[in-house]
């Protein structure tokens, strides 16, 4: 299975993106819209888009739909 996080986790200058960057970029990455994406994780796309964008962080569980969804193991979604 292909790392998708090996292609994202740094910008074009080569400096690591931060957690919300990189989490954009993977979903986009994946073809999706944040009003695509929503409903595969069981949320409203509003809050989707505000854990996105850093107004909130995703819970638990959400963090282990986003990782299971996107394909990576949600350990590196914590940690990033």
């Amino acid at each position: 299975m292909e790392n998708i996080l090996d292609k994202v986790v740094l910008d074009r200058n080569g400096k690591p993106l931060n957690r919300r960057e990189w989490l954009k970029a993977v979903r986009k990455r994946k073809g999706y819209t944040v009003r695509e994406v929503a409903p595969l994780l069981g949320c409203s796309w509003l809050h989707y888009s505000d854990n996105e964008n850093g107004r909130h962080n995703p819970s638990l569980d959400l963090a282990i739909k986003i990782a299971n969804t996107y394909g990576f193991k949600v350990e590196k979604f914590i940690s990033a």
